[in-house]
């Protein structure tokens, strides 16, 4: 077996192994290979595939990502479209397309990489740790406050696409795993949303773009983003859903830190159904994306990391790639951090995939110590303090 890029050429065959990985998503053969033809997020040379004999087996797509880490922009390989042809699965095809995707990432210098798993459990052992998750409020529209701020909010005009663009880039300077836009991508993700019947709606202040949503309405009103830079466009933004539609249920996304459900006159799920008789039902919780550091040293020297004082040794296990393994020391002073391979006496040891939960913020070194997670001893709240960040908030679906 081979693992080589793709081209062209290989396009019916990489069709025909998505027609047969993926049954849910009803597409014919002529869209799939239409899909896969170049566009904004990806080239062919950004496929991978297997072969044997002449037969392609398998297939991995590395999206090149820049994303954000609370401003910091860091290059990112979002891995998408997995697949093998069912004949030969369980024989390590998708184990070697995703260690040819670490060497591809390593070598143009990627320290990290995102995905959506289709098994938790499967990516875990391959270094990623869940750090995204999503709640999703569904509730009647009657139930959201028609706040006077709605009167604000207008469908998306073509001539918006840079304020737009200008919203996004500010929102993703406050957030983490943002994934940068260009004017190429936002031209691809509008045709695509109305190729789908997807709509922008936008809350406008000055002129100004401060919020915006997509929203998917076919069925039910299904927000699919949700952005908002201040307190008056999230409140024009969910006043305009009270009165959008009169479909029941909203389902509106949020992180776990924004307490949409305090804005609500009465958050309780359509059904009026009721956990333990006690707690009204008023949505739903999700996990979604995993991340992977693929080079411990570089993410450490790259990343951004608030004022703090104390070092640490970080023993990583890493079965997939090597070379993180080899211990590498923090040394934070103030507002000033160094990294280095020098140990200390504060060795901690976890696996590559909890690393990645702690250097995006999604828990604290603490709470992972509670839980078991890490192997350490002494104080780690200085930790805490230095790889502090909002929760993760990934808006892309590679």
């Amino acid at each position: 077996m081979t693992i080589r890029k793709a081209s062209f050429d290989d396009t019916e065959a990489i069709a025909r192994l998505y027609a047969v990985s993926f049954p849910g998503i009803l597409r014919s053969h002529e869209e799939w290979c239409e899909d896969l033809q170049p566009n904004p997020l990806r080239s062919f040379d950004d496929i991978f595939v297997s072969e044997h004999k002449g037969i392609v087996t398998g297939t991995l797509t590395l999206y090149p990502h820049t994303l954000s880490l609370a401003g910091e922009r860091m290059k990112s390989g979002g891995i998408g479209a997995v697949a093998v042809l069912p004949d030969f699965r369980l024989n390590g095809i998708a184990n070697e397309l995703m260690s040819a995707a670490y060497a591809s990432m390593r070598e143009s210098g990627t320290p990290l990489s995102l995905l959506y798993p289709f098994k938790h459990s499967f990516y875990q052992k391959q270094g990623y740790g869940l750090v995204g998750d999503i709640h999703t409020l569904t509730i009647p529209s009657s139930s959201v406050p028609r706040f006077s701020e709605r009167d604000d909010v207008h469908p998306l005009s073509d001539h918006e696409l840079p304020a737009l663009s200008e919203c996004y880039n500010a929102f993703a300077l406050e957030n983490t795993c943002v994934i940068d836009r260009s004017h190429d991508v936002w031209r691809f993700a509008l045709k695509r949303a109305r190729k789908n019947h997807w709509s922008y709606w936008c809350h406008h202040t000055d002129d100004r773009i401060t919020g915006y949503m997509l929203i998917d309405e076919r069925d039910t009103v299904t927000v699919k983003e949700f952005v908002y830079l201040t307190p008056g466009a999230l409140r024009g933004l969910l006043g305009f859903l009270a009165i959008y539609k009169t479909h029941s249920p909203l389902f509106i996304p949020h992180t776990r830190d924004e307490h949409f459900h305090l804005l609500c006159t009465d958050p309780v799920d359509v059904s009026d159904r009721m956990l333990y008789g006690l707690y009204p039902l008023s949505g739903h919780y999700g996990h979604g994306y995993m991340l992977r550091i693929v080079d411990v040293f570089e993410a450490l020297l790259e990343r951004r990391f608030r004022p703090a004082t104390g070092s640490a040794t970080f023993h990583i296990l890493d079965d997939q790639i090597p070379e993180n393994t080899a211990p590498v020391s923090l040394f934070l002073e103030g507002n000033t951090a160094r990294v280095s391979r020098d140990t200390t006496p504060s060795m901690i040891s976890l696996t590559v995939s909890t690393f990645a939960q702690l250097y995006a913020g999604y828990i604290s070194f603490t709470a992972a110590a509670r839980l078991g997670l890490i192997d350490s001893v002494g104080d780690l709240s200085y930790l805490d303090t230095a790889f502090a960040l909002p929760a993760p908030h990934c808006l892309d679906f590679f």
